[in-house]
């Protein structure tokens, strides 16, 4: 699946290629890391978040030769609002509880399927 819009067009002109598909889809996921060899994966946290990462793993170790998979960790960033910020007072989280957990769990099999991961 292809889509241009104005951000993919930009990257473009810098000589970057541009792959869309479908985060759940193995063969989709496949297809973007076809020859490449370096991953910054930043996945928002939703109810899906442990799948996502399971998915990109299996993609990870089909392809073979990734040397390196950036995990970008979105904890705090909902948190990171200006009025939170503003006034000194850290507002609940919706959700802490599994969000704790889905990052553990992640990490966990980043760790245990041997990718060289660097967690941010």
């Amino acid at each position: 699946m292809r889509k241009s819009n104005k951000y993919t067009s930009e990257l473009e002109k810098t000589g970057d290629e541009v792959y869309q598909g479908d985060l759940f889809n193995l063969e989709d996921l496949k297809k973007a890391l076809d020859c490449v060899n370096k991953v910054y994966f930043s996945m928002s946290l939703n109810p899906y978040y442990v799948d996502a990462y399971a998915l990109m793993i299996e993609a990870c170790l089909q392809q073979g030769y990734i040397e390196h998979f950036v995990n970008i960790s979105d904890y705090e960033l909902d948190n990171m609002i200006f009025e939170n910020i503003s006034s000194g007072e850290k507002k609940a989280n919706v959700i802490p509880y599994i969000k704790d957990w889905s990052h553990f769990i992640c990490e966990k099999m980043l760790e245990h399927f041997g990718l060289n991961v660097t967690n941010v």
